[in-house]
C-alpha cells in the first residue's frame, strides 16, 4: 500500500455519476443512483450527513456516507449518525481503506455535526466489522410482526381514506411531542422528504377517523417478494397513543381490502399491541448495531429500547 497514492476527501455533487457506477460494479446498493444520492443526503432536512470518497489517480476506489437526524433517547434530544454505505472497489480490497473511509464520516460527525450517538442496520458482511473494529455493539432490534389481513378487523365506527400523498397530512397532526420516547424526530418537512418521492402505487397514506374524529394517519408501502405483494408499516401518526391498536387493525383491514398477503410492522415497546393468533413475529430480524461517545454511552444505548418504523431504514 506504501507505494500507492490514496487521497481522502468528502464527496460533491459532481462525484455523484462516479459514485454510483462504483455502486453497481461492485455490489453495492442497487436503488443507488444520483438522484437517490441527491434526494437522500443533500436534500435530508435535517441538514447534516457524512460523505466520503477515497481516490487513486483521479478515480474514486470507495466511499462512505451516514445521514444524520434528531432522536428523543431518554426524553432527551440527541443528534445521531445512521452509517449507511461503505464500500471499495475490487481493486483496493484489503488494504485498509473500507477502515478509514468509515473513520472519516465518524470524525466529521463528531468534530462538526455534533453528533453523539450512532445507530446503524448492517448486513451480514458488514456486521463483524462494526463490531470488531469500529467500536459498536449489538443492541435491541424490536421483533417484527408479519400480520395476516382481516377485513373484521377494526371497531365500529371506525373509517379510513386513502390521500393523495404525504403532504396532504394537516400540520396541526405532526406533533413530535406525541412521539414515543427512544425514536427519530419527525416534523412535516421530514414527512416530505422521506415520502414525498413515492408513487401512489407504491405508498399509502391513510386518514384513520373514529366517528368523524381524526384519530391518526397511517404510512404503508407496498412491496412484492416472489410475486406475493405485502404491505409495510413506514410509520404512523397518532393522535393519542391510546389510538394506536386501533390504526394497527386499520393497517390490517386495509391489507385484506387490497388483497396484499398482510402487514409487515414492528413491535414497539412503548406502543403495545395484541395481534392475537392471525399474526407471526420473529426475533433478530436485523443486525441493529449502536455506539455511544464512551463505554456507558454505548452500554446505555445497548440496553435501550428503541422505538423504530421501518420507514427510519434506508432498505425500503
Amino acid at each position: 500500500m506504501s507505494d500507492r497514492q490514496f487521497k481522502f476527501d468528502k464527496i460533491a455533487e459532481k462525484d455523484f455519476g462516479e459514485v454510483t457506477l462504483l455502486a453497481k460494479e461492485n455490489g453495492g446498493n442497487e436503488n443507488m443512483s444520483e438522484a437517490f444520492l441527491r434526494h437522500w443526503y443533500l436534500d435530508n432536512p435535517s441538514g447534516a450527513y457524512a460523505i466520503w470518497k477515497v481516490n487513486e489517480a483521479d478515480r474514486i476506489e470507495g466511499f462512505a456516507t451516514t445521514n444524520n437526524f434528531s432522536f428523543k433517547i431518554h426524553n432527551q434530544v440527541v443528534k445521531v449518525a445512521m452509517p449507511q454505505n461503505v464500500l471499495t472497489s475490487g481493486r483496493v480490497r484489503g488494504m485498509g481503506l473500507f477502515n478509514k473511509l468509515y473513520n472519516h464520516t465518524h470524525q466529521q460527525n463528531i468534530n462538526e455535526n455534533g453528533v453523539t450517538a450512532f445507530l446503524t442496520f448492517t448486513n451480514d458482511m458488514s456486521t463483524p466489522i462494526f463490531l470488531g473494529k469500529f467500536g459498536y455493539v449489538k443492541a435491541k432490534c424490536p421483533d417484527v410482526f408479519f400480520l395476516l389481513p382481516r377485513l373484521t378487523a377494526g371497531s365500529p365506527g371506525v373509517r379510513y381514506k386513502v390521500l393523495p400523498s404525504v403532504n396532504e397530512i394537516p400540520k396541526q397532526f405532526i406533533n413530535e411531542k406525541l412521539a414515543p420516547d427512544n425514536a427519530l424526530m419527525k416534523d412535516a418537512q421530514y414527512y416530505t422528504w422521506r415520502y414525498g418521492q413515492y408513487s401512489s402505487n407504491e405508498l399509502f397514506v391513510l386518514e384513520v377517523k373514529n366517528r368523524q374524529e381524526v384519530i391518526g394517519y397511517i404510512i404503508l408501502k407496498r412491496v412484492q417478494r416472489k410475486k406475493v405483494p405485502f404491505l409495510v408499516l413506514m410509520d404512523m401518526i397518532f393522535v393519542e397513543k391510546a389510538n394506536y391498536p386501533i390504526l394497527m387493525n386499520t393497517s390490517r383491514k386495509f391489507a385484506a381490502s387490497k388483497f396484499h398477503a398482510g402487514v409487515l410492522a414492528y413491535n414497539l415497546a412503548d406502543l403495545p399491541y395484541n395481534p392475537g393468533s392471525f399474526s407471526k413475529q420473529f426475533q433478530h430480524r436485523f443486525n441493529f448495531l449502536v455506539k455511544g461517545l464512551s463505554d456507558e454511552e454505548t452500554t446505555s444505548l445497548a440496553e435501550t429500547d428503541f422505538n423504530l418504523w421501518f420507514g427510519d431504514m434506508d432498505i425500503f
